[in-house]
Order: C-alpha cells, then structure tokens, then sequence
C-alpha cells in the first residue's frame, strides 16, 4: 500500500467514526428529558340495556324423544317472546351428549339456550316470569347499549386528553423547560364488566324478577410520552 492510499484509508476510516459518533449522538439526544405518563377520565353510566339467557334442559334413554321434547319447549319458548315486541329473541348452544355411569351409556342429556335482550326491563322481566314456568334462567345482566359508550367513551377521550395536556405542562412548568411535544400517544377505552343475577330455577308458577339496573363505569385512559424542549 502506497503512503497516500495509507492516508486515504486513514481518513475514511475517521470519517466512518464521526458519521457513527453522531449518529449515537442523534439516537441519544432524541431521548433527552422523555417523559412517560398517562391520564384517566371516567364516568358512571346507567345501564340501558338487558341481557337474560335462559337453557331448556332434558334427559331421556330414547335421543329422538329427548330432542322432540327439548323443540317443543323452545318452540313454545320463541312463541311467547315474539308476544314482546320490545325484546330481541335468539335460540343458542343445541346439544345432545350421551350420559354413562361406569362406561355404560345409561341415556342422553339435552339442552338449549335462549338469549333475551331489550331496552325495557319491565317488559323483559315480565317475559322471563312466564318462561320460567318452563326453562330454567342461567343469567341475567346489565351493560350500557354500544351507542350510549360510544358517546360517553367520545366525551370521555376529550376530557382524558385534556387532563394529558394538563399534567404534562405541569411537568414543563416544574422542570424548568420552555416547551414539549407529544412524541407517543395510546388511548385505551374501558370500564367495569356486566353485572351478573345469580340462576334461577324453573318453578311452576313465577313472579317477574325484582330486578336493579345500577350503572357502569366507563374509562378511557391516555397513555403517551413528551418530550421537554429546552431554549
């Protein structure tokens, strides 16, 4: 290698070193006065809506038989509920397993779901009392209908925003810097989950279950980091 090639090399390899340098400087600088935080806004809501679930349940040796009674009942189920107009009516989870007692196949066991929903609570109340005379209740829930979170959660995201906006020029204001900008940003929604009423036996004659809404808490959190800008 001739002398100028050896000082070529040499001067690209110290070009090649502060190209790195600077680039770590870059990475590094790019994180300087990082904050990570979040702010929360929430707010109890009324539940709107109601859910039931109610399942006919049979057993018989003969599988035709058992599948004929547990039709009839759903059938007779889907009868009343179309009498409430106000109330949203599904047949569900059909199933047919056989039962053993010491690896004999001593018969068949049955069931069927119905879900019930509606805005009405007195009119979906009512209608579980009369089909309670026949299928036994599962559940029965509480939430907030998708289009009142959908507003409360919007309402919610503005307030939570600003309470973001809030701490972090707080946090400007207590370490002495001139200005910030929002480098990361997460908004999560959220709240507590449906109330649960506790399973009711089919009985032969029932009142409508006494029954309370309550509320649900809704949230959104904002999740995000700044950057403090110094002058």
């Amino acid at each position: 290698m001739t002398h100028y090639a050896r000082i070529l090399t040499g001067l690209l390899v110290l070009l090649l070193c502060v190209d790195v340098a600077h680039a770590a400087g870059q990475t590094s600088a790019s994180h300087y006065d990082r904050i990570h935080f979040q702010a929360r806004s929430s707010m109890a809501v009324s539940n709107d809506t109601m859910q039931a679930v109610l399942v006919v349940h049979g057993q018989d040796r003969n599988p035709a038989r058992l599948a004929d009674d547990i039709n009839g009942t759903m059938q007779w189920a889907l009868e009343q509920a179309r009498k409430h107009p106000d109330v949203k009516a599904q047949s569900e989870g059909y199933r047919i397993v056989p039962v053993y007692h010491q690896q004999v196949q001593q018969g068949w066991r049955g069931s069927q779901g119905l879900a019930l929903e509606s805005a009405h609570f007195k009119d979906l109340a009512a209608l579980i009392g009369e089909l309670q005379t026949r299928l036994r209740v599962q559940s029965i829930d509480f939430s907030v209908s998708p289009q009142r979170r959908r507003e409360v959660e919007n309402r919610l995201i503005s307030n939570a925003l600003a309470a973001f906006d809030k701490r972090a020029s707080m946090i400007r204001e207590d370490l002495g810097a001139s200005g910030y900008r929002i480098v990361e940003l997460r908004i999560n929604t959220g709240g507590d989950a449906m109330r649960p009423i506790p399973m009711m036996a089919a009985r032969e004659s029932v009142a409508p279950p006494a029954l309370q809404a309550g509320t649900s808490r809704l949230a959104v959190t904002v999740d995000g980091a700044v950057e403090l800008t110094r002058h």
